[in-house]
């Protein structure tokens, strides 16, 4: 069961990778393992919005609308995020990473903003709301 206080965690254990990938090297030893730590995280939070939150709200005629929008959006996020990630693993991995850190950094804060203000609180109350007759499963995201 994903509740929203789980995907709130993970969005602050994001934001700590991120602000310490902001100070790293990552051409050492540590700087690639925190670089394999945040994409991981990063990685592992927007599988489990993709299996189990956008899926839940999908079938919420209430909020079918706005997470469709959000999933839409969430797509290109996804692929500008993961093709950062491979360019970072790769021979040049420096060079991309100093490329492209800056707006994937931006893009991830902003998108998480965007999330915890105006998605999550839209969410948790119109699936707390959903009517008994509906198929969604009770599933309490307010956290």
């Amino acid at each position: 069961m994903l509740k929203l206080d789980v995907l709130r965690r993970q969005h602050r254990a994001i934001r700590v990778l991120l602000q310490a990938l902001r100070t790293t090297r990552v051409d050492t030893p540590d700087g690639r393992s925190l670089l394999h730590l945040a994409r991981n995280a990063i990685l592992n939070h927007l599988h489990e919005e993709d299996l189990e939150f956008y899926p839940l709200l999908t079938r919420n005629a209430a909020a079918s609308a706005l997470a469709d929008a959000y999933f839409c959006e969430m797509r290109d996020v996804s692929r500008r995020t993961i093709a950062f990630f491979d360019a970072c693993a790769g021979d040049g991995g420096a060079d991309a990473f100093a490329a492209g850190f800056a707006a994937i950094h931006r893009l991830l804060l902003q998108r998480m903003e965007r999330e915890e203000l105006h998605l999550y609180p839209a969410c948790g109350g119109l699936l707390a709301a959903a009517s008994p007759g509906e198929t969604t499963p009770s599933i309490d995201l307010r956290g």
